[in-house]
């Protein structure tokens, strides 16, 4: 993507440009995953969850109970549904829950 020579370029193009060209995407969503999690998911799923890590499309949570994770694998497409919509994208692909 080539940047455009003059100022006549609305700012969230630009900034979509530079997050593209500089493949910052991931890290961008890493955080903003961690955000949808925490405010989505409660105090009670949140105070087992020991980490949320996003590896390309994938996204590994780490769960400290048994039983809850048991149950959230039960739950993979709805996750991956609300992450998604909160994205705005089809950006997660799969959930690897551990």
């Amino acid at each position: 993507m080539a940047f455009k020579k003059y100022n006549d370029q609305p700012i969230s193009e630009v900034l979509q440009e530079l997050i593209a060209k500089n493949n910052w995407k991931s890290k961008l969503y890493q955080n903003k995953v961690k955000e949808i999690w925490v405010l989505n998911m409660g105090k009670t799923i949140n105070s087992y969850t020991k980490e949320i890590k996003l590896r390309g499309k994938k996204l590994f949570i780490s769960i400290a109970s048994a039983p809850l994770r048991q149950e959230l694998s039960y739950s993979k497409t709805k996750i991956i549904d609300l992450i998604n919509g909160e994205l705005g994208e089809e950006y997660i692909t799969d959930v690897i829950i551990r």
